[in-house]
């Protein structure tokens, strides 16, 4: 899917749904392949606020938004930072039933924003949410190694938030 504003085409196949296979350690330690599938909201690219001025309107079936190219420029990187989630990186617990991963570009962290839930034995459906710079980042409160995430998602076990959620 391409997007063309003022004859400039935005591609946006990098957020295409897709799958990966990755490597999780199972419980006796050995490594085992997983799939991820990964599918991208228009929230990746698109805003609430015209910030752009581009008048350009993204309508998701359940709301209007408007482009942002700052949001498209960080969604550039999205479908490389999603395929580290089968490492120790930290994914920190946020608000709702979701995860975020902080990134910094240019001395600003940018977060990403995930949901994960078990598809069947061996995949996982990943739905990253949004991605964008934090007018003010909240605190970051607690966190799971990504791999650790996977792997409790995968067998079902529960995940703890830290007690002051």
């Amino acid at each position: 899917m391409n997007i063309v504003i003022n004859e400039y085409t935005y591609d946006l196949s990098h957020l295409s749904p897709t799958t990966i296979t990755v490597d999780i350690p199972d419980q006796s330690g050995k490594k085992k392949k997983i799939n991820l599938y990964l599918r991208y909201s228009t929230h990746c690219y698109s805003s609430k606020n015209d910030v752009d001025g581009t008048g350009y309107e993204i309508f998701d079936g359940r709301e209007t938004r408007f482009f942002s190219l700052e949001r498209y420029n960080i969604s550039l990187y999205l479908p490389e930072i999603m395929k580290h989630l089968a490492t120790p990186e930290k994914c920190y617990f946020a608000s709702h039933r979701n995860y975020f991963i902080g990134r910094l570009e240019n001395g600003r962290e940018f977060r990403v924003f995930f949901s994960i839930k078990k598809a069947n034995r061996r995949t996982l459906s990943v739905y990253v949410e949004s991605a964008y710079f934090p007018d003010s980042p909240e605190r970051k409160k607690g966190s799971i190694k990504g791999f650790l995430l996977l792997a409790k998602t995968l067998r079902n076990e529960p995940i703890k938030k830290p007690s002051y959620f």
